[in-house]
Order: C-alpha cells, then structure tokens, then sequence
C-alpha cells in the first residue's frame, strides 16, 4: 500500500477544491482519506478588542456553509470522512496530521504565480513543520493521471526512500520513472574563489565527482528497476530540474525534505526554488524520521 491515512486540505471557497481532492482520491486509492477545511478564526481574535455585535452568529453560519460546501465537494469523490478544524490553518493542519497518524497531506498549489497554496500565506508554514510527506498540487490543471515522474536525488543514503516512494506512486497510473541528481559547479560551491587557478586538479575533481554521481544515480536506477532517463546535470539545482522537468514534460516531480528541520530538501538551500517555479504537482517525501 502506498499511503495509509491521507489527509486532504482543501479551500471550500475555492473552485479547485475538486482538482485538489481528484488528484488525492488517485494517488490514495486503497488509503483512509480525511478531507479537512480550516476555518480562520482571526476575526474571533479582533472582536475581543473592538466591540462586534453578532460575531458568534456569523462564526456559527461560517462553520455552517463551510460543513456544507466541504459535504458538496466531497461527497461526488465517495469522501466519507471530512472535518472542520478552527484556528491557524497550518498549525491545525499539523496537529490533526500528527494525531491522526497521516502519512500524506494533500494540498493545493498556484504554481505558475509562485508557490501560493489555497490555504494561503500559512502554506509554506505546513511544508516547514510537517511530519509526513506533502503532495502540491497543481492549480489550475485538469487532473490527469501521472505519466511522466521525474525523481531528485542526491548523494545522501536517504535518496533511496525517496526514489521508493516515487516508484510506488508512479505505479498506480503506469507512470515512467527518471531520475536526476545536480552537480554544482565548484565555482557555485566556492563564491569569490579562482577556481581556474587550480588548473588541472579542478578539472580531475569535477570529472571524478561527475563520474561517481552518475554511479550513484545508475545504482539507484537499477535497485528500483527504473526505467526512465538517468539524468546528471551541471548547474544550479532548481534551475537544471526545472529544465528537465519541461523536456520531460514531467506531471510530478519527487523531491525529499526533512519536514522537522524546515523545508530543507535533500538538494539544499535552493530546494525552495523548485517548489516556486514547479509547473507540476510537486510531493515532498519525508526522510529522517
């Protein structure tokens, strides 16, 4: 089984709540889905500071049409299961997470404007602290199944899980696996340095490092029986993964992150990067645990 319990954020307000639970309703076929619905609770907050007359009545009819447009979304999906939680969204999306042992979020994503999630500015604050893998998705996009997955790895012993979750979801719609790993130039790694002036020992350091990523991808490509290309890439990483997911016309891109330690990916610092430009859904595999 890919996913057990999968929780569903979804924005009721908005019209690609569907996307977001057709999407989730593909990639968690056989898991315990929970569609979620965070009502804001800051006007609450406000009103104990200036006098609101009516504000429990319209809390009342908030949580109301909420429970019923959460209903109308969820109910075409077969969603069975589906709560409203009050307060700051990414704060209660974590806690509902962690209490009901989710190992899947699912959340909407404007990936052409940025990475704005449908929950708004608390988004990034749900991919820093989560405790379980992420999956972004792509708005607006009709939902088709995955066909191209593109993996980022890198060197770290933790790739592989992610390479395995990858390849777990890429099996429920049939979908071809790549893989790739970016290699930063040494004068990336090494600002303000005239890498040129170590000559021949710089050009040896970068070949043998290419060499030995390219094995690392293969052995990698070969304990999962991928059958995708087998990409190494010079440059800067989200730029590179950005570029191969185009060629590839990639609909996911797999990347793992330590969810307790900020969104910190496996491909460091610029990992943010891939998220803001992704024109895919993008999942986020929890490693470190």
């Amino acid at each position: 089984m890919t996913y057990r319990r999968a929780i569903v954020a979804v924005d009721v307000v908005s019209d690609a709540a569907e996307t977001v639970i057709a999407r989730a309703t593909q990639v968690c076929r056989d898991a315990e889905v929970t569609a979620v619905h965070v009502v804001d609770e800051g006007y609450l907050y406000f009103s104990d500071e200036v006098a609101i007359p009516g504000v429990a009545d319209l809390h009342d009819k908030v949580l109301q049409e909420s429970a019923q447009r959460l209903e109308a979304v969820c109910e075409p999906a077969g969603i069975e299961h589906r709560t409203l939680l009050e307060g700051h969204a990414a704060n209660e999306i974590h806690r509902y997470a962690e209490e009901q042992g989710a190992d899947l979020v699912v959340m909407g994503a404007h990936g052409r404007h940025g990475w704005r999630l449908l929950l708004g500015s608390t988004a990034n604050a749900v991919l820093h602290g989560t405790v379980c893998d992420v999956l972004c998705v792509h708005i607006p996009e009709e939902v088709e199944p995955f066909r191209e997955v593109l993996v980022a790895v890198d060197s770290t012993v933790e790739a592989a899980a992610v390479v395995e979750r990858a390849v777990q979801v890429a099996a429920l719609t049939n979908a071809r696996v790549s893989l790739i790993s970016v290699i930063r130039p040494l004068e990336h790694a090494y600002a303000g340095v005239d890498i040129a002036a170590y000559g021949d020992s710089a050009v040896r350091f970068a070949h043998e490092a290419e060499q030995e990523v390219e094995q690392q991808v293969n052995r990698l490509a070969d304990s999962f029986d991928v059958r995708g290309e087998r990409l190494v890439r010079r440059g800067h990483p989200a730029e590179e993964i950005h570029a191969a997911a185009d060629e590839l016309s990639a609909d996911l891109v797999v990347v793992g992150t330590h969810g307790r330690h900020g969104f910190a990916l496996l491909l460091g610092s610029t990992a943010n990067a891939v998220l803001h430009g992704a024109k895919s859904d993008i999942l986020a595999v929890r490693v470190g645990r």
